[in-house]
């Protein structure tokens, strides 16, 4: 299990006016615990994978594979460790640190199934029908915004020896359990102050920070503490007042920190386009002076 810790800091010491330089001390950490169950299917033989039955994603929100997947992959095992691998496919940075064997993008309807032939007109190197007993490769499934939302994971076996077999595939085979820890030091906020994120290199998930590409910032009033899970913080979130922004943001724009009362709290992410596609660039708690 790897989890990344929250970097604990001092609040910054504000005074109005100021513009205040957020640093990697200020970030708060998402931690990720990932969970695979194998579906182990027949080795050196087809399959057919169907997900008509999957209500919710790797993170528990929900998903209706059946009508929302988009694109199917399949992706050869590595020597990755669970956590690793949980985040390559937060990052969906896969293709650096895994053998892609080839993607199926769906441009006429949501796909429900998925048989491991069809998929050999796009020439693979290595087809997952010759994989041998213990060899694992991921089924991924994708929806409209090409985001990640399963991956299964599958093994061949061989006790297994039909082929030509339907898989069913089902809610929890994987599961991210991903949570944020908000009783950090805030920092402290008055009327005309800038928040300034040039100084900052690391995203909340570990990775790396891109302050140039920041395109809009999000607030939202928190009265919770201790430790929150992502789907929790992601209907936060979903409630939150955002602007966009040129790499800076005063408090005196349309953020619910200007008409706040002194010591509210406030959840606030730095989110861009290209940035991660599930969780904000960088979270942090702010507080009203």
């Amino acid at each position: 299990m790897s989890w990344f810790w929250l970097f604990a800091c001092d609040a910054a010491v504000d005074t109005a006016g100021e513009r205040l330089l957020l640093s990697d001390d200020d970030v708060i950490a998402i931690s990720l615990t990932p969970s695979f169950t194998p579906l182990y299917v027949a080795a050196k033989a087809d399959a057919v994978f169907e997900w008509s039955a999957v209500t919710t994603d790797w993170l528990g929100q929900p998903f209706d594979a059946a009508s929302e997947t988009q694109t199917v992959e399949f992706i050869l095992g590595s020597a990755l460790s669970a956590e690793d691998l949980a985040l390559a496919l937060v990052r969906d940075n896969l293709t650096q640190e895994m053998v892609a064997l080839y993607g199926w993008e769906v441009d006429h309807g949501p796909y429900q199934s998925a048989q491991v032939s069809e998929f050999e007109d796009h020439t693979p190197q290595v087809r997952p029908s010759d994989l041998v007993p213990g060899q694992q490769f991921l089924l991924l499934l994708r929806d409209a915004s090409d985001t990640i939302r399963l991956a299964i994971l599958v093994e061949g076996s061989e006790s297994i020896s039909a082929t030509g077999e339907t898989y069913a595939i089902t809610d929890g085979m994987s599961t991210l359990d991903a949570s944020a820890a908000l009783d950090a030091a805030p920092v402290l906020l008055g009327d005309g102050d800038q928040i300034d994120w040039h100084q900052l290199t690391a995203s909340s998930t570990g990775g790396a920070f891109d302050s140039a590409n920041v395109t809009f910032v999000a607030s939202v009033s928190l009265a919770a503490s201790g430790r929150m899970a992502w789907s929790d913080l992601a209907s936060t979130l979903a409630s939150a007042d955002s602007v966009p922004t040129g790499g800076e943001v005063k408090v005196d724009t349309p953020l619910p920190i200007a008409s706040a009362a002194a010591g509210e709290r406030f959840l606030v992410a730095l989110d861009c386009d290209n940035c991660e596609p599930i969780f904000p660039t960088a979270i942090f708690i702010a507080e009203r002076e």
